[in-house]
């Protein structure tokens, strides 16, 4: 294995540090293996595979969005999941009505010592402003976020990515199901890493210092 490989898979590793224990003992592992399609679990990248974080999904209590009818009575449903070196897991959930209203839902796994209970999933839901709305919808659409399935940014092969702010991002929608990855430290362009910020915005979470933090 060359030096620049080992280092991609050390990122991995460290990326999935805290997901890859996260269904323990006596757990209840519905959904287990099934938050993604069967194809994608050869999926490459400089993380290493979607195993832990699909155990990271079924800990804070999410379901597969993948399979068809999965949007139910939504017009659409786009769903991020952001995993941390250092700091909090995020799920955060936009379910857009017909009538093109939507609400947001952010779930919260936290860790670190100053943490009551480090591991402890919050649910907290918000109303969206109609101006944030079409905010994000622009900003999708520059980034031609579901233009390929499954979507990624390719790691560029002179960067050394280490660690880092791993995400997924997936639609429910009548066309189909999308979904996109990457690092957002070293793959994810300006405009996918807009698009973030702008969903997590929309969640109540916010980037301190590089790391993401729910807004108080």
């Amino acid at each position: 294995m060359s030096r620049r490989a080992a280092l991609r898979v050390l990122s991995a590793a460290l990326v999935c540090a805290l997901c890859t224990t996260d269904v323990g003992a006596g757990e209840p592992a519905k959904f287990a293996g099934e938050m993604f399609p069967p194809e994608f679990s050869t999926l490459d990248g400089s993380w290493g595979g979607l195993v832990g974080f699909d155990a990271s999904l079924v800990r804070m209590g999410e379901a597969p969005i993948w399979k068809r009818g999965a949007n139910g009575d939504d017009a659409e449903i786009i769903r991020l999941f952001l995993q941390q070196t250092v700091g909090s897991q995020f799920v955060v959930t936009l379910r857009r009505s017909a009538d093109g209203s939507a609400r947001v839902v952010t779930k919260t796994r936290a860790y670190g010592p100053m943490v009551k209970q480090p591991g402890e999933v919050v649910t907290r839901s918000f109303p969206v402003d109609a101006r944030e709305l079409q905010r994000l919808d622009a900003m999708i659409a520059k980034a031609a976020l579901w233009k390929f399935y499954p979507g990624a940014w390719p790691l560029d092969p002179d960067s050394i990515c280490i660690g880092g702010i791993h995400m997924i991002m997936e639609r429910a929608a009548s066309e189909g199901h999308g979904f996109v990855h990457g690092n957002i430290l070293c793959e994810v362009g300006r405009d996918g890493v807009a698009v973030v910020n702008q969903l997590l915005s929309i969640g109540h979470v916010e980037n301190i210092g590089g790391i993401y933090v729910e807004k108080i």
